[in-house]
């Protein structure tokens, strides 16, 4: 990279981390650990300012200048919209919730942030207050266990009674984002080609395709970790002895959430896996699994994040050799670092189940469970289009869970709610995973699998459409493991 590629994108990374600071931490950057964003007026037009200071600089073709500048070109319009900090409470609650649970420093940041959120938001959806209101009770339960709280809970028990008395009796129906923004989603952050029309056709014949799927029964729980990492084990050595891709020395160990968090977790983002920070990941990483069905645990907590499809997924990204790549698809407080990280870490997951059923890992009941998760993945890219679209309203997006996915109320509406709060994100499965089947249907038998899957994931967490461009204008032999730093 030349020299002023590198300060421009220097200038750009230290310019994301002070803005978005609970970010940072999860980045593994730990200059703002006392910091929250800022949203009130001020903040807001600074913000957007320095987005279009930062696109101007962005001149070069480089895929992270290229991604950057797409980058604060979605913030500028999302900052300047309404879709976001001045409609959803839950992006408040969130980031003091993960700001807090990042570093205790930001304690005292706490009410200034709930105060922005009061002056901001004066009506919402009724779905996303009632999320939030259920994170103001969740930051409480948190806060009674960590001293000298006391400000923060207030604030967030001001909060609460806010969101109670005011915004709650003054919804708006409106949870989709429009097509305009959606569109630029499309364009800047997936680096689709193809309308949200045109996909919402692939989508369709997709869920047709998959609608006799059956929805799973239920499972009995179960809670042994020792299951968990015997399952680990079991999906490593096939991988290797079939030569699927070359697993990395990335360590990672299956706990309980800490006690701080557990009565609290279901009211929060709380995931299982979490990505570890893209700079000096702390290793081994902590899986915080709770008790689950067997499927569960094997398709989900094992194969899709802890094993083939995330853990692994990441350890290439950490070591690529974009700064974008590295850091797109880091877990935030309520979403990924970057937008367009998502096409390729949900898409290499979700393919790497597929895979695993390709060389037989999963039983007749896994296989059942596979098929009704292709319907559902199918599901939410309509969803996702027809929602933010205005084509289809909240209400009928949780009767079509319900009655074409088998969710029940709460499962549907919770889908809903996050469905309609972060546009473009639901439809990034479907758009990643046949991305690349189509991709290695096209290249793939160029290489050995092995060598195939090793390039596609050296590429980090860009945009699976660009990855796939690049691997088919390469004609540079397939990376070996020594190029990604094995």
């Amino acid at each position: 990279m030349d020299q002023p590629a590198a300060s421009t994108l220097s200038a750009f990374l230290e310019a994301y981390c002070r803005r978005f600071p609970v970010n940072a931490s999860f980045l593994g950057v730990h200059d703002y650990d006392d910091r929250l964003p800022d949203f009130g007026e001020n903040g807001i037009a600074e913000t957007i300012d320095e987005m279009k200071t930062l696109r101007a600089g962005l001149r070069g073709n480089s895929i992270d200048e290229q991604l950057a500048r797409s980058f604060v070109t979605i913030q500028i319009e999302e900052y300047s919209g309404d879709h976001c900090h001045r409609a959803n409470p839950a992006l408040y609650t969130g980031e003091a919730i993960w700001g807090i649970l990042t570093s205790p420093q930001r304690l005292n940041a706490v009410p200034r942030l709930l105060s922005q959120a009061r002056q901001n938001v004066r009506a919402a959806p009724i779905e996303w207050t009632k999320r939030a209101i259920r994170e103001c009770r969740a930051a409480i339960t948190l806060l009674e266990r960590i001293p000298e709280s006391a400000d923060a809970m207030k604030a967030f028990q001001e909060f609460d009674g806010y969101l109670n008395r005011e915004v709650l009796q003054h919804p708006h129906s409106e949870y989709g984002c429009g097509s305009e923004f959606f569109d630029l989603l499309m364009k800047e952050g997936h680096r689709m080609r193809e309308s949200a029309e045109e996909f919402l056709r692939f989508a369709e014949e997709e869920f047709r395709r998959h609608r006799n799927a059956q929805a799973p029964a239920d499972q009995p729980t179960v809670y042994d970790l020792s299951r968990h990492q015997s399952c680990w084990d079991e999906c490593r050595q096939l991988v290797v002895s079939r030569e699927l891709l070359t697993w990395p020395d990335f360590p990672l160990i299956f706990t309980r959430p800490p006690d701080l968090v557990r009565d609290a977790a279901q009211d929060l983002y709380y995931l299982a896996y979490r990505a570890p920070a893209a700079f000096h990941p702390p290793l081994p990483h902590r899986c915080e699994v709770n008790p689950c069905g067997p499927i569960t645990l094997k398709l989900n907590h094992v194969v899709h994040h802890a094993g083939t499809g995330h853990h692994v997924q990441n350890y290439y990204a950490y070591r690529s050799v974009s700064l974008i790549g590295k850091i797109a698809a880091v877990d935030c407080a309520s979403r990924i670092a970057m937008f367009c990280g998502g096409t390729m870490a949900e898409g290499w997951a979700c393919y790497a189940t597929d895979l695993m059923e390709e060389f037989g890992f999963l039983n007749a009941a896994e296989l059942r469970h596979q098929e009704h998760t292709r319907l559902r993945m199918a599901a939410r890219a309509i969803v996702d289009i027809k929602l933010h679209s205005r084509q289809m309203t909240f209400a009928e997006t949780v009767e079509f869970y319900r009655a074409q996915i088998g969710m029940n109320e709460a499962a549907a509406t919770k889908e809903a709610v996050r469905n309609s709060m972060f546009p473009g994100t639901a439809m990034m499965y479907l758009l990643g995973t046949s991305t690349i089947h189509r991709l290695r249907r096209e290249i793939g038998s160029r290489m050995t699998l092995r060598h195939f899957h090793d390039r596609l994931l050296s590429y980090g967490s860009i945009p699976v459409t660009m990855i796939a461009d690049l691997m088919k204008e390469n004609d540079q032999p397939p990376m070996t493991a020594s190029e990604t730093g094995h």
